[in-house]
């Protein structure tokens, strides 16, 4: 899939176009046809991605996958032991009350 686009720097109002190609590709589905996909197509440390990923996020003026853009789900960003002690402290007042 070719991708054009432009974008307008917010401080100087100049254009920068940008064109370049995101590979489809698909897999067969266990009972009849194909799911599409996208393969990632930036490079990270002089790498080609080319990870088969369902959906592009846009940074820093291109498309690409969660893991060329750094971008990680929220709950990989909570604190564990906060988790750990809202359950303690649940089973301590269940006890309490005698369930």
């Amino acid at each position: 899939m070719d991708l054009k686009y432009a974008i307008i720097d917010n401080d100087t109002q100049e254009k920068r176009y940008i064109e370049y190609t995101v590979p489809l590709t698909t897999t067969p589905c266990y009972f009849s046809g194909y799911s599409y996909w996208f393969e990632c197509s930036l490079y990270k440390k002089g790498v080609q991605c080319n990870r088969r990923v369902a959906t592009l996020y846009f940074s820093n003026g291109y498309f690409g996958c969660r893991h060329c853009m750094n971008l990680t789900y929220s709950s990989r960003n909570e604190n564990r032991k906060n988790e750990l002690f809202k359950t303690l402290n649940m089973l301590y007042r269940q006890d309490e009350i005698g369930i």
